[in-house]
């Protein structure tokens, strides 16, 4: 069903993003051709319109998870892009034993849960990307 959420293990770094019925269709004919990289993003998207605007100051995070991080629990947190346009939201938390699993949930209106557990104490980075720039705050440092 759509939409959904594809996470890719790419050396020692995990991509997640999530993915509408009509950007799927456009991604899967493009990368049958050749590996999409940064600039073929960004052709992509303007292909796909020529008044899509992303504008990655208007993201928002918000959530305990960013001022309070607990071990041991699912730390949540919200990212609304709903006024940030169109693009690929990336999310990697990275700690002590290297990078830790995250789960982004598409909640609609171009809002995300993201949710992640820090098996340790010690610091974390918290990365939060829309298309390729760093959302307003990330990369976030947490300490458990």
């Amino acid at each position: 069903t759509f939409p959904h959420s594809v996470v890719r293990q790419q050396s020692a770094r995990t991509v997640c993003f999530t993915l509408h019925r009509t950007q799927h269709k456009m991604l899967k004919q493009q990368t049958k051709q050749k590996k999409v990289s940064g600039s073929d993003h960004q052709q992509f998207l303007t292909r796909r319109s020529s008044k899509i605007i992303s504008d990655v100051d208007s993201v928002t995070c918000t959530g305990r998870a960013l001022t309070n991080p607990e071990v041991k629990v699912l730390n949540k947190v919200v990212v609304d892009c709903s006024r940030a346009g169109a693009n690929v939201l990336f999310v990697a938390v990275l700690g002590p034993g290297g990078q830790e699993q995250v789960h982004v949930k598409h909640k609609g209106d171009n809002k995300f849960l993201v949710e992640f557990v820090m098996p340790e104490s010690g610091r974390y980075i918290l990365y939060i990307k829309w298309g390729d720039q760093n959302v307003p705050g990330s990369p976030f440092l947490l300490e458990v």
